[in-house]
This record gives structure tokens, C-alpha cells and sequence, in this order.
């Protein structure tokens, strides 16, 4: 962590991605979001620096038609019958989640 990386609370977070809880939460789960630190009991927080790394890494597959890594591991475990799997898949963050859970990034 750099001088100027600062830590950030999931609402920040949710503000600077756009993204819910919910996609935070599942994204960080098979390692394509930045992971949290705990810090104490109750508190979690995210690199600011590496939050924004991430966000810019989606900018640059904005217009790719393909699935992006971080969604093969989603795609493998919905089946296409799934209410959530999205077998267009254009999008690399919503790959698998309904629009609704997407926020700015879509």
C-alpha cells in the first residue's frame, strides 16, 4: 500500500463501483474483486487504490463480447435454467446477476 492509499468502508465502495452488496460480496468470493481487510471485530474495509485498479480494469473490457475471466467460475456453477445466468453474457459484471445488482458499471 502506497502513502496516498487510504482504506474504505463498503459504502464507499458501493458508491465509487456502483455495484450492490450483494455482487460485492460475490465477486470478492471467487476472487475477482479486491479483498477486504477485517480490522477488529466488526469493521471491514477495502484499499481504496486497489478499488479503483479494479474499476479501471472493467473500463478497458467495456466493449469485449466475450466472458470475462472473473465470470467462468460463475457460469459454471448457474445452469443456463437458472433465473440468474445470463447466457448473453456481454457484460463482464453482470455475467450472472440481474441488471438490478449492477449499478453504474452495467
Amino acid at each position: 500500500m502506497n502513502k496516498s492509499d487510504r482504506l474504505i468502508r463498503r459504502s464507499d465502495v458501493q458508491q465509487i463501483t456502483g455495484m450492490t452488496r450483494y455482487l460485492i460480496d460475490m465477486l470478492e468470493e471467487i476472487d475477482a474483486f479486491p479483498k477486504r481487510m477485517q480490522v477488529g471485530q466488526r469493521n471491514v474495509f477495502w484499499s481504496e487504490a486497489e478499488i479503483f485498479r479494479f474499476v479501471e480494469q472493467v473500463k478497458k473490457r467495456r466493449g469485449e463480447q466475450t466472458v470475462a475471466p472473473e465470470c467462468q467460475p460463475i457460469h459454471s456453477k448457474l445452469s443456463l435454467s437458472d433465473d440468474r445466468a445470463n447466457p448473453d453474457c456481454e457484460n463482464p459484471i453482470s455475467c450472472s446477476v440481474p441488471p438490478q445488482h449492477v449499478g453504474g458499471l452495467s
